[in-house]
């Protein structure tokens, strides 16, 4: 029996092929990276904390408007907004000009909410030009760094139109909460 055992060890490790590379007409998968559209997505520049190419939309911005409470997949700062009162709306936006035709897009970004009760944080992309159009907006009130997506189909852009990405803390008559926001990308989808 050990004799048989061990004449099978034998046959099967000679009968082994080495492998020749005969498998190399499988040409590899190309990877196609999409470039972001949304410069400073992570608002920070070179390790500072930094608003660069957003818009606060109402109030001013303090030293407050940034956090060190980052996701595992960011950098040092995280952008920090809270409410305003109503009739304002703690938001930033940032812009991109120069698109043309009908195209989807897909925005990504993380966020965390701390103390929100009962509300939601949102955020928006859509088209602005002679008049709003083609708004996409996502709800979320997650304490814990959550990841997020909004896709949507522009139609017709022109050089002339503006996309706009807005991220809102929301408005509040009572209550006080914050709303992180890190990693916003904007995607041309092909």
């Amino acid at each position: 029996m050990k004799n048989l055992l061990a004449a099978i060890i034998i046959f099967s490790f000679f009968s082994c092929e080495k492998d020749n590379g005969s498998n190399n007409d499988i040409p590899e998968p190309t990877v196609v990276t999409l470039p972001n559209l949304i410069n400073n997505s992570g608002f920070e520049i070179n390790g500072i904390a930094s608003f660069s190419n957003w818009n606060y939309t109402s109030g001013p911005i303090g030293i407050d408007t940034f956090s060190t409470d980052v996701p595992a997949t960011g950098g040092m700062y995280s952008l920090r907004l809270e409410p305003l009162w109503l009739p304002g709306e703690g938001a930033v936006e940032t812009y991109i000009t120069g698109l043309t035709g009908s195209h989807q897009y897909q925005l990504n970004f993380k966020s965390k909410c701390i103390n929100i009760i009962n509300q939601q944080a949102t955020a928006s992309v859509y088209i602005k030009a002679n008049f709003v159009a083609g708004i996409q907006s996502l709800g979320f009130g997650n304490a814990q760094w959550s990841s997020y997506t909004i896709t949507t189909s522009l139609l017709s852009l022109t050089p002339t139109d503006t996309l706009v990405v807005k991220l809102s803390a929301g408005s509040t008559e009572v209550a006080n909460w914050q709303v992180l926001f890190d990693n916003v990308e904007l995607y041309q989808l092909p």
